[in-house]
């Protein structure tokens, strides 16, 4: 069924609503605010999460009790896999990387190493120059992911530590994917937009669209979306929806 869209009309930094028009929920999300209005993304989401203070506490209390439960309950398999990782190559047993944060802070998110920790030039080269473009370079058949690892991607077991993460307050079970930095300089105005909330275990971006996984532009309208339908219901459709697409081994590379 068709919603209600509004078309917005920039002055100065305020927009003039001027008519309605029925749109799909899918064209709702897209980039709304205009080139020469780019605060409109932002107060927007922070209007639509301003009501929601009760939900938004609910969603971190249960963001510390389920990660600190499911730790627990993982720490047998991240035992094993920390000796399965020592023994397939040479290295850290975690892998962690600096991502784009809650409140604009990057924080280090942690995985699972899947890959050896000497670097291929050529590859690094590359991703060298799609970086300058927002874009991350990824290969089907990586030479550097290890026997471990390749398991590890195709079941996205690595992604397990960012529960320290999320039990730390630096993510949450459910939000925005945590991104590298230099995939957000393409889109700044986004990348304070989407600052609002905790980046996640997993979104709708994640249950949608996650071979499409490149660059941010893939994941902007999911996100919009998220965090202007954002409550515990949704987080709840999430998170049952995230493992039959674990399963299927959409975008895991």
């Amino acid at each position: 069924m068709p919603e209600t869209g509004i078309i917005l009309e920039p002055k100065g930094l305020e927009c003039n609503l001027t008519r309605r028009f029925p749109v799909e929920r899918s064209m709702m999300y897209q980039l709304k605010y205009p080139a020469n209005n780019p605060t409109y993304a932002f107060v927007a989401a922070e209007n639509a999460l301003a009501g929601k203070t009760l939900q938004l506490a609910l969603k971190r209390g249960l963001d510390l009790v389920i990660s600190g439960i499911a730790i627990l309950l993982l720490l047998p398999f991240l035992v094993l896999a920390a000796i399965v990782i020592r023994l397939d190559s040479p290295g850290p047993i975690f892998y962690r990387q600096r991502r784009a944060g809650y409140r604009d802070i990057p924080f280090e998110m942690i995985k699972l190493r899947s890959m050896r920790i000497d670097q291929d030039d050529v590859m690094a080269a590359e991703q060298a120059e799609a970086a300058k473009s927002g874009l991350l370079v990824k290969r089907e058949n990586d030479p550097r992911v290890t026997r471990a690892g390749r398991f590890l991607r195709a079941t996205s077991l690595d992604e397990l530590p960012q529960l320290f993460n999320v039990f730390k307050g630096e993510m949450s079970l459910v939000g925005p994917r945590p991104l590298m930095e230099f995939m957000l300089e393409p889109h700044p105005e986004f990348r304070h937009v989407r600052a609002l909330m905790r980046p996640g275990l997993t979104g709708l971006w994640q249950i949608r669209a996650r071979s499409n996984n490149r660059s941010a532009a893939g994941m902007i309208s999911h996100d919009l979306e998220y965090l202007h339908r954002f409550s515990l219901a949704l987080d709840l459709h999430v998170l049952l929806k995230t493992p039959a697409v674990v399963l299927s081994g959409e975008g895991a590379c």
